[in-house]
C-alpha cells in the first residue's frame, strides 16, 4: 500500500506524510506478486515455485513500523476476507550502510482466495494511476 492509501484507511489525522515517514523498503521472498483477475488490485501468495532449480521469487514493498493497535486493526478491517495477515520474514534496506540489509520479523496480507483467481503481472499490466484514481 502507498502511504496515502494507509493514512485514507486508518483515518486519525494521520497524514501520508507521517506514514511515509514510518516506512523503509523491504523485500520478501519465496512470494509473488500477482494481479487480481478483473480487478485494478494486485495479490501476493506464496511462491508456486516447486523445484530448488526454479528462479527465486520475490516482491519489493514497502514495510510500515509503528502503527497502534487501533490503526492495525483498521487496515485488518478494509483487508479482510480478501486477505490473511501472516508471519514472514523480510529483508529491509539499511541507511546507515550502503548496499546493507537486514531480516526482521513483519506480517503480510497475502491472497486468501484461490490462485485461479490470480493472473501473472505480465498478462495484465497493474496500472498505479488506476489503482490510486480509487483514493480521495
Amino acid at each position: 500500500m502507498f502511504p496515502s492509501q494507509i493514512a485514507h484507511i486508518i483515518g486519525d489525522l494521520v497524514s501520508a506524510d507521517q506514514i511515509a515517514a514510518q516506512m523503509t523498503r523491504a523485500t520478501l521472498y519465496d512470494h509473488e506478486r500477482l494481479a487480481v483477475r478483473g480487478a485494478s488490485f494486485p495479490a501476493v501468495m506464496k511462491s508456486a515455485a516447486v523445484y530448488m532449480w526454479e528462479p527465486m521469487t520475490e516482491v519489493d514493498g514497502l514495510l510500515v513500523f509503528d502503527l497502534t493497535d487501533s490503526q492495525r486493526k483498521d487496515l485488518d478491517d478494509y483487508e479482510g476476507g480478501l486477505y490473511n495477515l501472516v508471519p514472514v520474514l523480510v529483508f529491509v534496506e539499511l541507511d546507515d550502510e550502503l548496499d546493507a540489509s537486514d531480516v526482521v520479523e513483519a506480517e503480510v496480507y497475502v491472497w486468501a482466495g484461490s490462485r485461479d483467481e490470480l493472473v501473472e503481472v505480465a498478462e495484465r499490466v497493474w496500472d498505479v494511476g488506476e489503482y490510486l484514481d480509487r483514493w480521495p
